[in-house]
């Protein structure tokens, strides 16, 4: 018990000592003292901040202070996404089908037949813009 506490004791004084000789450290410098430090893991970071210097950091804190430090403070590289075309405009003509105009001409023939050129005339007046 007595070796945990002289442990602790010099693990404080180390703490007060940095905050006395610094000011108040803020948590990007105690991470980076933690990396030198060589705890480079949140596992191995985080306690490590909390017990040299009293600051509590969660292990995602402490990550993303890492890889900023690492990055020099650049934000992550993006890859740019594939340019698209803009979506083509609906048009009101009537596309060809597979066949071709005659395809077309031989449905117009049957309805004739069928119903009569007037009546085809009359309803092609009601598609007519």
């Amino acid at each position: 018990m007595a070796k945990k506490k002289a442990v602790d004791s010099s693990a404080e004084a180390t703490a007060q000592e940095a905050e006395a000789t610094t000011g108040k450290l803020t948590q990007r410098e105690a991470v980076e003292k933690a990396l030198a430090a060589g705890m480079d893991t949140p596992a191995e970071g985080v306690p490590y901040v909390k017990g040299q210097f009293n600051i509590t950091l969660s292990n995602q804190a402490f990550s993303t202070i890492k890889s900023k430090i690492k990055n020099g403070g650049k934000p992550a590289k993006r890859t740019p996404r594939a340019a698209t075309a803009p979506a083509a405009a609906r048009s009101t003509a009537v596309s060809a089908p597979a066949g071709g105009l005659s395809l077309h001409i031989d449905a117009i023939k049957t309805l004739v037949e069928t119903l009569g050129v007037n009546e085809v005339v009359s309803i092609a007046r009601l598609f007519a813009k």
